[in-house]
Parts: C-alpha cells; structure tokens; sequence
C-alpha cells in the first residue's frame, strides 16, 4: 500500500457479526438512532448494538416507526434479509443509489428526508482508504491518528469533530421549489379573455 493511504475502519467484522433483531420482528422505536451513530462507551470496543452504519442506523429507525421488519423490507427491495443486515451492520459497502432511492420510494420520502437519507448512505462505507499524498504534514498525520485511534475515542470527541467538520464544510445550496404555474387565457386585443375581435374586413 502506498505510504499517502491511510485505512481507516469503522468496524470490524466481529463487532458487525451481529444480525440485531429478530428477522421476524419490528425494531423497537426506543432503540433507534436517526442520524449518525455517536453513542459508545467511551475508551471501550464499539458496543454490537451500536456497530452500525448511519444508512443502517436511519434504516432501522424508518423500520421501527413503520412496523417493517427486515424480511418484509428485503422482500420488497428484491434482496436477501441476510443482505439487508449486513448492510445495517457495516458488513457490507455503502448501498447503491438505486437501492437508496428503492428505500426511498418504500417509505415515501420526499425533498429534505429523501437528501438526508442518500447523504448517510454516502457516509457509510464500514472500510475507509483515505488518500493524502500532497497533503501537509499535519494532514498526513491528523489522518494516520484517527485510524490509530478513533475505535478509543470517547462520543463526546467523536460528536465535537463532527460538529467542527460541519462548521467548516461548505453549505449546500437550498432547494427551490417550484410553484405550480397557473395557466390563463391568452388576453386578445381590444377584448376580454377569450373574447373573438371582430376586425374590419
């Protein structure tokens, strides 16, 4: 491996061995997270029921509020449940954006809700090749350090880099909606809407 690349995991295969709940049940509401997975124990191993992705993490959420269980969602989608878990689990790569807009049809959302799901999906590949060759000498080591020690990082560290990288990144533009366009006759010289005007012959 080339001495720019830096991996970084976000999970081991032991820690997303785990299939979570029971295939033939809902989730329970109470457990979910709906964004990005910050809970952990701090300075320990990354607890099963938190080795998620945040695609897996929202995933289960949407689950939980609609009373979906994975092997219904799986069937729906056209792919295997096992499939599905790995997925929420990190055992598998970030979902493909056909897969994410199938999510996103399934569930009906639309706009902000649909954005903010593809944007955890890109947020979700479990194994991270960061590149930092021509990068500054602190760049270079801020990356080796992370992937030395984020698995040790207690949540309040991992929440105040989010917050920093947040402050910092650029700001989507916003979306514009469009308005309906009323359509109304066409207004004829010398008359009314629709009106015939008679011309001299």
């Amino acid at each position: 491996m080339s001495a720019g690349y830096v991996p970084v995991h976000a999970a081991d295969d032991k820690a997303a061995a785990a299939l979570g709940a029971s295939l033939a049940e809902p989730v329970a509401a109470s457990s979910m997270m709906t964004g990005v997975p910050h809970r952990a124990k701090p300075n320990t191993a990354v607890s099963r029921s938190v080795a998620m992705t945040p695609f897996g993490a929202r995933l289960r959420a949407l689950r939980a509020e609609r009373g979906v269980t994975l092997r219904r969602l799986a069937a729906e989608l056209q792919v295997s449940a096992a499939y599905l878990s790995a997925l929420e689990h990190g055992k598998r790569g970030a979902p493909s954006v056909g897969l994410v807009h199938q999510v996103n049809e399934f569930f009906g959302l639309i706009w902000d809700d649909a954005d903010e799901l593809a944007r955890l999906a890109r947020l979700s590949r479990p194994r991270v090749l960061v590149d930092t060759s021509g990068l500054t000498p602190e760049q270079t080591a801020l990356a080796n350090r992370l992937a030395q020690t984020i698995r040790r990082l207690p949540p309040e560290t991992v929440a105040s880099i989010h917050a920093t990288l947040d402050a910092t990144a650029p700001q989507p533009k916003p979306r514009l909606r469009r308005a309906a366009r009323r359509t109304t006759p066409p207004r004829l010289a010398g008359g009314g809407r629709g009106e015939e005007v008679s011309t001299p012959d």
